[in-house]
């Protein structure tokens, strides 16, 4: 069955947060964390709300990702995420005063290492608005009692914003300057650049692997008439790409839309990891080196593949993994991490150089994952006499499982993360 709105934007919201680029690390739960199932106490689904501002609450798993998505959410920005701790959380939440008083509201919940979000839908009625403030949702504008430019004769051409889109025509043209129809790219992230009336705002739609339909916006037109999108397509979207834009004036009628195609170029080759070469590694430091293009990024995704491996690799600091990896000029990368013992699975990608932008740009599809185990050295006592001078030797381990990557972070990979969380700026702003 088709995925809601308001599900495909939770899911393009989730699988953007879960992602850390540079060293990256999948997040974890802590290894003592408090186990609830997901649940939503408060509000409950049918109920009114005091005030257009409140909290959501409710109870899941330390550790797990929470985020609540409206009709009133952006895919790409001002998202409130939080995660469990003992057992509950708390997201809150605001409605503007021109809000419908009736609302739907999607409550998306992601372990670690689940496929995808789970997602608890509820309706709320919020209270009236002020006084002055059109917040009807009736069907038939011609009857509604919004602010009618002649309410007494001409009903039908009220201003109003009911939540009927079909009765209101469309006042003016979205028109598309960059890139044109039918146009070749030249990079996966593309810029498109348009016009349309000045104080209007423009949502961008286009299908997106996994996530199904996603709506990006809304971007405001401004003073001169101009509005910008950057839109970055996973590596495993197939061409061409459509995108089709919408609006609505200051006034919030219709504006005509527009959709334009064009083909994107080939991802790049994947890189390749040369090292670990070995399956067991003595102690936590572990360094990753392989070949790639020179100039570009390597993220890298490091999946436990065991779950006292999730909890160990949970107490990692993801500030110690957040340097840039960059492929230099003979075509290799390194970096040495110090991560927690464990059992893993690293795979590499290419992005464009992370030094130029606080967002790199996803260039291909990952690497062949490559497995190893993280181990405590253990010293064997050698009988007197014996051939052996005492060298500390290995103790025989390996995986408990099987190595490959966590569902999860195959999903991150060939879904094609809408974002990175990039960088160690980004890293830092996150504990200021």
């Amino acid at each position: 069955m088709p995925l809601s709105r308001l599900r495909r934007r939770a899911l393009a919201v989730t699988t953007a947060s879960l992602m850390v680029l540079g060293g990256s690390l999948l997040a974890a739960a802590p290894a003592n964390a408090a186990t609830a199932p997901f649940a939503v106490t408060s509000p409950t689904d049918g109920s009114s709300v005091e005030t257009r501002s409140f909290d959501v609450t409710g109870t899941g798993t330390d550790g797990a990702a929470v985020t609540v998505v409206t009709e009133y959410t952006t895919e790409l920005a001002d998202i409130t995420a939080v995660s469990v701790e003992s057992g509950s959380f708390t997201v809150p939440v605001t409605f503007p005063e021109d809000a419908p008083v009736s609302q739907t509201i999607s409550v998306i919940y992601a372990e670690p290492e689940a496929v995808l979000p789970e997602t608890i839908e509820l309706t709320v009625t919020l209270p009236a608005a002020e006084s002055g403030t059109d917040t009807d949702t009736e069907t038939d504008p011609g009857t509604d009692t919004g602010t009618d430019t002649d309410p007494g004769t001409n009903p039908d051409t009220d201003t109003d914003s009911g939540s009927d889109p079909g009765t209101v025509a469309p006042v003016g043209a979205i028109e598309i300057t960059s890139p044109t129809e039918g146009s070749t790219a030249t990079s996966r992230t593309v810029t498109y650049t348009g016009t349309a009336p000045a104080g209007s705002q423009i949502i961008a739609t286009t299908e997106y692997p996994i996530i199904g339909d996603l709506a990006l916006g809304p971007i405001p037109v401004d003073e001169s008439g101009a509005f910008e999108f950057i839109i970055p397509f996973a590596p495993n979207t197939e061409n061409p790409v459509t995108v089709t834009f919408t609006g609505t004036t200051a006034e919030a009628e219709a504006l005509e839309p527009v959709t334009v195609s064009i083909d994107l170029p080939d991802p790049v080759a994947a890189p390749v990891i040369t090292a670990p070469s070995v399956p067991t590694i003595a102690g936590p430091t572990v360094t990753f080196a392989g070949t790639g293009i020179a100039g570009n990024g390597i993220a890298l995704v490091i999946a436990p593949t065991d779950e006292a491996s999730l909890a160990a690799l949970a107490n990692v600091d993801p500030l110690s993994l957040a340097e840039p990896i960059i492929v230099a000029a003979d075509g290799t990368w390194t970096v040495t991490y110090e991560l927690a013992l464990g059992n893993f699975a690293v795979t590499a990608i290419h992005t464009s150089n992370p030094n130029e932008s606080l967002i790199p740009e996803i260039l291909s599809l990952p690497s062949t994952p490559v497995e190893f185990s993280l181990v405590e050295p253990v010293v064997t006592t050698v009988p007197a006499g014996s051939m052996s001078d005492g060298t500390p030797v290995l103790a025989e381990t390996g995986f408990e499982q099987s190595g490959l990557l966590s569902t999860a972070a195959l999903v991150l990979l060939l879904g094609g993360a809408l974002l990175f969380a990039g960088r160690r700026q980004a890293l830092l702003a996150t504990r200021n």
